[in-house]
């Protein structure tokens, strides 16, 4: 009997010998291989918009574009500080740093808390980009701020909704308790600060189309515009102007929209603020178009 389940015409037993040594070889490590991922598969969370790439680099492509809050699946461990991860479906890699399984070292979320609307109890309290004290904070929201809740926690941290804007706020501020406040509400304008996600013009631009995409603006209409303004420098200021971050916007026409609480020098805050006035009939106020 031939020792595969098929035979090969005119082929001798030195032949047979060794497709039979290949494919049991192939069937070792293919199995190895089919399982080693679901022993490092674990569930986590992005902190901030975040490019899922073709590979472990920031030169790989960019398969998709991951808001603030995505659930995705890591299933191993991270190769250059990316880990390898799956998105609806799609396998890539994503930079740990923006993961709350990542650089935060906040573990993993925990999902099937409170859901809902509600008012902080214990403000005012840190609205921050990750489940952890050293977490970008996005904004302060005052006591009694509407937040809502989706569920998930990590690290005494829950996940919340705020000014239409994922993030996550301390557990026990929101429902009781307390979570020091870095900065006053009231706190003197911010000082420019790196790009969040610390990943080039290419994560920049990510931004930009990802605020284009929310407020059904041309994704090449925005990108024009910033390069035009800051040559797609988020921490970019006119000295003559004062005029500042990624739009390139005064002081005063960023405090009259919805992110005004925010850091202009965030480029997702500057970006949203400006597909914010786009979809409301402001496009004109830049001198670039």
């Amino acid at each position: 009997m031939s020792p595969l389940p098929f035979r090969v015409t005119g082929a001798g037993p030195g032949l047979f010998r060794a497709v039979s040594i290949v494919t049991l070889i192939m069937l070792l490590f293919g199995g190895f291989i089919a399982i080693s991922p679901a022993a490092h598969a674990a569930s986590t969370r992005t902190t901030d918009n975040l490019n899922l790439r073709a590979g472990p680099a920031l030169n790989a492509p960019i398969l998709d574009v991951m808001v603030a809050g995505e659930r995705v699946e890591t299933t191993g461990e991270p190769v250059n500080g990316f880990y390898p991860v799956i998105f609806e479906g799609v396998a890539g890699f994503a930079y740990g740093d923006y993961l709350t399984i990542g650089g935060s070292g906040s573990g993993l979320v925990t999902g099937g808390g409170p859901v809902g609307e509600v008012n902080v109890v214990d403000g005012p309290v840190n609205f921050r980009s990750g489940p952890s004290t050293n977490d970008a904070v996005i904004s302060v929201i005052p006591d009694g701020g509407l937040v809502a809740l989706t569920g998930d926690s990590a690290n005494g941290f829950s996940s919340i909704v705020y000014t239409d804007r994922s993030g996550w706020a301390h557990t026990a501020s929101i429902l009781g308790g307390s979570d020091t406040v870095s900065a006053p509400v009231d706190a003197p304008a911010p000082s420019p600060a790196a790009p969040r996600n610390g990943a080039g013009s290419g994560d920049i631009v990510s931004i930009i189309y990802a605020a284009a995409d929310a407020y059904g603006q041309s994704r090449a209409d925005m990108l024009r515009v910033a390069t035009c303004e800051s040559n797609l420098v988020p921490t970019a200021v006119n000295p003559s102007s004062n005029a500042s971050g990624l739009f390139q916007f005064m002081p005063s026409t960023f405090a009259s929209t919805p992110y005004a609480g925010q850091n202009i020098f965030d480029p997702v805050a500057s970006a949203n603020a400006a597909g914010w006035m786009w979809a409301n009939g402001r496009r004109g106020e830049w001198e670039c178009q």
